[in-house]
């Protein structure tokens, strides 16, 4: 039973011990669930083109998170919007920012 494991047998082994887990752990598996939700949700508004026949709700939800401007980590630039971040910690303030406030209905949005 010492024969070495394939990396196909080792990756069933994960993906079993994951859902096991999860299973067992039904907070960590609804965070997981929202926050793809959340990411998805954040794509497509931010993904889609403004244009004519776009939904009111995308461009509210656009303006709100893409157009928001927020404090660039480099400090230099000062306030930047979504389109301008170049660091992740530059991302992580957009997400502490615009998108936090979005996501729990403070934004700024105008559709």
């Amino acid at each position: 039973d010492d024969l070495p494991r394939t990396a196909q047998e080792q990756l069933e082994d994960l993906v079993r011990k994951a859902r096991r887990y999860l299973h067992n752990n039904r907070e960590v598996s609804d965070f997981l669930w929202h926050t793809l939700y959340l990411a998805l949700v954040s794509l497509v508004a931010l993904s889609l083109d403004t244009g004519q026949h776009t939904l009111e709700q995308n461009m509210a939800v656009r303006s709100a998170m893409a157009d928001a401007s927020f404090t660039s980590s480099l400090g230099s630039q000062g306030s930047i919007q979504f389109a301008n971040v170049q660091s992740v910690d530059d991302l992580w303030g957009w997400a502490q920012g615009p998108f936090a406030e979005t996501v729990a209905g403070r934004g700024d949005a105008q559709g």
